[in-house]
């Protein structure tokens, strides 16, 4: 599941990098962040059980 979760945080990173660039739109970051959010809280779930 961390694994998970820095694969997301690195899906965001590149994300926004393409987008300062242009290369990507808006939309396309907004989803990376919210992979990343849920990967966070799916990550938080499994510890809490």
């Amino acid at each position: 599941m961390e694994k998970h979760l820095q694969r997301m945080k690195t899906l965001e990173r590149r994300a926004e990098e393409g987008h300062q660039h242009g290369a990507i739109g808006y939309f396309d970051l907004l989803e990376a962040r919210w992979r990343r959010i849920e990967a966070e809280a799916l990550l938080s779930e499994s510890k809490s059980e």
